[in-house]
């Protein structure tokens, strides 16, 4: 079976299973692929997992809708579902209307379905639906490719953009280090200076702690100002050069 050949998921009541035998017969002549959940589950089988997987593998759902499907709550499962999926990701459902005065449900009435409900228009729409399903196909194959494309680019731009930003917190993490130990060698330096100059006479009316926390202050504003020279040189330069880069 090729990979690229259409699939259809089929709902329906099972009141109507002779026209979606018809319909599923006539899919399969025009080569399309029809993923039937009443033929495709085994007995005793757990129906959920299996028909969320037949939707979501589907290129469209085509709902068959007749005076049955009010009452069908296996269809009403199947049909919450594919809106599920066409909300999230855009998945194609087509009515089908096998009775004309049978009313669709709520969430189908905004989208346009055909007429199969007589022999005649049978004849007549089906051509129609055929030609729905491929271009539907055709149009979603390139929109998922083009889709892809949109992910990886913005996927390698956050990835570049995260780089960015972490050798930018790396080079900014160093000169916040590098500046604070040249504060605390002015601050040494400071204090050794005072102790051999002509300070030495300062140094000897100030209390001890007051000197400290004098030369301290100091090493402390300078450590400040060096962080914001650098920061901003570093900062600058790195702008620079992803803007020659982009």
């Amino acid at each position: 079976m090729a990979e690229d050949r259409l699939r259809v998921f089929l709902s329906y009541s099972g009141k109507d299973k002779p026209v979606a035998e018809r319909l599923r017969s006539d899919l399969a002549g025009e080569e399309i692929q029809v993923w039937d959940p009443q033929i495709a589950l085994r007995p005793g089988e757990s129906w959920a997992a299996p028909l969320m997987k037949g939707v979501e593998e589907a290129d469209a759902v085509v709902v068959l809708v007749s005076s049955h499907t009010e009452s069908s709550q296996w269809q009403a499962s199947e049909i919450a579902y594919a809106l599920s999926r066409n909300l999230k990701e855009g998945k194609t459902i087509i009515p089908v209307l096998l009775d004309t005065a049978a009313p669709l449900p709520f969430f189908l009435r905004e989208i346009h379905a055909i007429d199969l409900s007589t022999n005649d228009s049978y004849q007549r729409n089906l051509p129609r639906l055929f030609q729905a399903l491929r271009e539907r196909h055709r149009n979603g194959t390139s929109e998922h490719s083009s889709k892809l494309l949109e992910m990886l680019i913005a996927e390698r731009e956050l990835l570049d953009s995260a780089k960015k930003q972490s050798a930018r917190a790396k080079v900014l993490s160093i000169v916040s280090l590098a500046s604070s130990v040249l504060g605390v060698l002015v601050s040494v330096f400071s204090t050794t200076t005072l102790a051999a100059t002509g300070w030495r006479q300062i140094a000897r009316d100030l209390p001890g702690p007051v000197l400290v926390a004098v030369v301290s202050g100091f090493a402390a504003v300078l450590a400040a100002l060096l962080t914001s020279y650098f920061r901003t040189k570093l900062t600058r330069r790195i702008d620079d050069r992803e803007l020659r880069e982009s």
